[in-house]
């Protein structure tokens, strides 16, 4: 028995089965080069996450050293005017 095309009925299922495979297989490299760029994107959140918590910190320190160098100020003004 042979197909229209005059070839047998095998070749026509390991030639599917090849297209099969051939689709599986660039099924798993897409999956692969996507695992791969969402770990790349999962780093760079992290890492923007992190810039962000040590420059809200740094903010916070900045703020606190402010206020305290202004209370350092206020407290010698106003020894320089009761000592006046």
């Amino acid at each position: 028995m042979t197909t229209p095309r005059g070839l047998p009925p095998d070749y026509n299922s390991a030639l599917s089965m090849m297209r099969v495979n051939a689709d599986h297989r660039a099924l798993h490299r897409e999956n692969s080069e996507l695992r791969l760029n969402l770990g790349w994107m999962t780093r760079q959140r992290n890492m923007w996450q992190a810039r962000a918590e040590k420059a809200e910190e740094a903010q916070s320190h900045n703020c606190l050293k402010g206020v305290l160098f202004s209370l350092g100020v206020l407290t010698v003004v106003v020894g320089w005017a009761i000592a006046k």
